[in-house]
Order: C-alpha cells, then structure tokens, then sequence
C-alpha cells in the first residue's frame, strides 16, 4: 500500500484490520501455520511535515506470526507488541549526497520516500522482521524443548562437529586433488 505525500494535506490514519489484500506477502513470508497465524491488526497516522518535505509515521501494530522451532521445526507462535516511529525524507539529489556521512541514532529510523509516496507494507515488513530472532527455542525450566521435549543440553542436537563438517556443501573439496 502506497500513500502518496498529494494525500496528506491532513493527518491520515490507516487502520489495519489484518484481512487487507496488500498484507499478503507479510503473511507469505511466515508460511509455517499460515492457517492458524493470526491477522496483523494496528494503526498507522502519518502526518506531512511541510517545512522538511518530509513525513512522520507513528502507531502500533500487534502480530503473532508462527515460527520455526530452531531445533525441531514445530511451530511456536511468537507474539509482537510494535511500536512504529519512524520518519520518510525526500530521496537526495545527486548534489547533496555527501561521500563520509556521520549516522545519528535518529537517522537508523528514516526512510526515502519512493516517487513522493511513503510504502506501507515495506515499512510493516521492516518493522516485523527487525523484532523476530534469527533462532527460536521455546525452552522448559529443565532446559528441554518446550514443544519437542528434548533435552538441549545433549550434543546430538547439532552432532559431532565432524558429522557438521560432513554435510557441508564444501566437504566434496576436502578431496579435490589440484595440479
């Protein structure tokens, strides 16, 4: 979804209700449980600041995407509580591009504008994927999987560090003879 900055002579909010037919592909990318997966639900307002052509967008939204288990690959629903702060600038001309730019911590939250409009579901796909660990284990008091039971202490979870080295894609090189 793209609002376009011609649309923001007043504030404007986007309530999300989750069944919106532009959330496909955040919902695609979390194919694990799709049936089960809950809808992303929040609202967005985004507001045009005039004076530095740029927009402000604020909100929250609310997801619970099921992920893979990091050990077994059942899945874990993993609900997201997001806040949503961030500011759209106008893309720079080639002229006010600088070579050595210092960031501020203000400027991590910024994005550009694209053809003088601020990209919704870029932004929720952003902000969704920054909140998601890159390893999910939903683990007991006892130090066990909480949905397959196994013990995470035990070596064969990951095997010996030669099996590893064996399923490796580059193990084939290890016997390549060069001239």
């Amino acid at each position: 979804m793209r609002i376009h900055i011609s649309e923001l002579d007043q504030p404007k909010t986007i309530d999300v209700a989750g069944d919106e037919d532009w959330l496909k592909p955040l919902y695609e990318a979390f194919p694990l449980g799709a049936a089960a997966q809950s809808r992303l639900v929040g609202r967005l307002k985004l507001t045009l600041e005039e004076e530095a052509g740029s927009v402000l967008v604020r909100g929250s939204l609310t997801y619970a995407p099921v992920l893979n288990c990091g050990r077994c690959e059942k899945g874990i629903p993993f609900p997201l509580d997001l806040e949503v702060d961030v500011r759209y600038m106008p893309e720079p001309t080639a002229n006010e591009v600088e070579k050595d730019i210092s960031l501020t911590e203000a400027d991590l939250d910024t994005y550009f504008l694209e053809n003088d409009a601020v990209d919704a579901l870029g932004l929720i796909i952003d902000t969704v994927h920054l909140e998601i660990p890159s390893r999910l284990v939903l683990t007991k008091d006892d130090d066990s999987c909480a949905i397959c039971g196994i013990d995470l202490s035990e070596d064969r979870l990951y095997g010996t560090p030669a099996d590893r080295a064996e399923s490796s894609p580059f193990a084939v090189l290890k016997d390549l003879k060069l001239p």
